[in-house]
């Protein structure tokens, strides 16, 4: 797994999100972007982490220009909504992404929030 990709990939583990595949992104081929694919089946759990990650604000105000879409294709795609900055930029928001998520305490999402079983972010909070 490349290096530059792997703290988003654990991270979207971490909150039961299974990854089919990703990359870090490259200048001289494919993308020049991070990107994680997912399953199909995944896309209403994968957008509301990514709604909730989206937010315009960050907790301590500032704003959040770490933003993350699906793509379709033969499995959904996440990659960086602003794909127009240097891809070293790209791989440091991925980093941030994944360790934000790797770092989340047990209790950041509402009980029920996924509705699915046996996921670490599964229990009550009150923030956000």
């Amino acid at each position: 797994m490349d290096e530059k990709i792997k703290p988003l990939v654990i991270g979207l583990q971490f909150c039961g999100i299974e990854t089919k595949a990703s990359c870090e992104g490259h200048y001289d081929y494919g993308s020049r972007y991070p990107w994680v694919d997912v399953s199909y089946r995944l896309t209403r759990k994968v957008a509301k982490l990514l709604a909730w990650q989206n937010r315009p604000k960050l907790p301590d105000g500032s704003d959040n220009n770490n933003v993350w879409v699906l793509r379709p294709s033969g499995v959904l795609r996440i990659i960086p909504e602003n794909r127009d900055v240097l891809l070293e930029e790209l791989q440091q928001r991925a980093i941030e992404f994944g360790n934000f998520l790797q770092n989340l305490p047990d209790n950041r999402f509402p009980k029920g929030w996924f509705n699915e079983e046996g996921l670490k972010c599964l229990v009550l909070s009150t923030e956000y």
